[in-house]
């Protein structure tokens, strides 16, 4: 479906390219590993407070 006929979605989507994709794949796991840690890191630092409670009970199970 075109992109200027779907509707919009309340999500964010940003464009990749088959390329980055594949050049990704051919990391080690240990090194997904290590990227995945440190972008996890890094957006609790950015996280609000409200934020993080949020991101909390919805881990607990409890929103």
């Amino acid at each position: 479906m075109p992109s200027e006929t779907r509707p919009r979605s309340n999500g964010y989507r940003y464009p990749i390219t088959d390329e980055a994709i594949l050049k990704y794949m051919q990391w080690s796991i240990a090194t997904r590993l290590t990227w995945l840690e440190e972008a996890n890191r890094f957006l609790f630092a950015a996280l609000s407070p409200k934020s993080r409670e949020v991101r909390e009970a919805f881990r607990r199970g409890t929103l």
